[in-house]
C-alpha cells in the first residue's frame, strides 16, 4: 500500500464466493489495463463446538472468584474496566469486563443480558470467544477469551504503511467475521 499522502495507480476489488468461502480480489490499474486476478485461499472451516461441550455460561448466583483470579486492569471505560484474569481450573488467561451496575439504566442492563445471549451463540476463529457471565449486587462480570497484542485500531495507527498483501489479509479476516455475524442477523456496532 502506498504511504499516506501519495496516490496509487491501482485499485482493489474483493468478492466472497459464499459456496466455497473463497475471497477473490483483483487489482486493476486506473488506466484499465493489465487486469490481474488474485485468488486468496479460503479460511479454514469454522470450528463449531457442540452445545453439550460448552460449559455452563451464566452463573448468576456463583462467585466469580471461585473460577477466576482477577489480575491487572487492561483498559477502562465510562462504566467498566477490563481486567486480565486466569481461569483457576486450566490456568488459561482470560479477559474479564467488570461493569458497575450502579451507573447503568434498566435499558443498559437489558442490553448487557442481550449481548451475553448473542455472544453465547458465536463460534468463529476471528471472534473473541465467550467464556462466562457472573452478576453480583453491584457488578456484572463478562468473561471472554484473552487476546494479547492490543487493539487492531492502534496497531494500524502505529504502522505507517501497509503493503497490498497485509491490507488484503486483514480485510479478509474482518470480512469473514462480519459476514458470519450478518448471516446470523447480528450487526456489529
Amino acid at each position: 500500500m502506498p504511504p499516506v499522502g501519495t496516490r496509487s495507480n491501482k485499485s482493489i476489488a474483493m468478492d466472497i464466493d459464499t459456496s466455497t468461502n473463497e475471497v477473490k480480489g483483483r487489482t486493476r490499474s486506473n488506466k484499465r489495463k493489465n487486469e490481474e486476478e488474485l485468488v486468496i485461499p479460503p479460511l479454514p472451516p469454522l470450528s463449531i463446538i457442540p452445545p453439550q461441550k460448552i460449559a455452563k455460561k451464566k452463573r448468576p448466583n456463583e462467585d466469580i472468584l471461585n473460577f477466576y483470579d482477577l489480575g491487572e486492569v487492561l483498559g477502562s471505560g465510562g462504566f467498566s474496566d477490563v481486567r486480565k484474569g486466569t481461569e483457576k481450573k486450566s490456568n488459561e488467561p482470560v479477559a474479564i469486563k467488570v461493569t458497575r451496575r450502579s451507573q447503568l439504566s434498566i435499558d443498559a442492563e437489558k442490553r448487557i443480558f442481550s449481548e451475553v445471549e448473542i455472544l453465547k451463540t458465536l463460534f468463529h476463529p476471528h471472534i473473541v470467544r465467550f467464556k462466562g457471565f457472573f452478576q453480583e449486587e453491584s457488578l456484572f462480570y463478562l468473561v471472554q477469551e484473552y487476546v494479547g497484542g492490543g487493539e487492531l485500531f492502534y496497531r494500524i495507527g502505529k504502522k505507517k504503511q501497509y503493503n497490498e498483501k497485509e491490507a488484503r489479509d486483514v480485510m479478509k479476516i474482518l470480512i469473514h467475521a462480519i459476514k458470519y455475524c450478518h448471516d446470523r442477523n447480528i450487526v456489529h456496532r
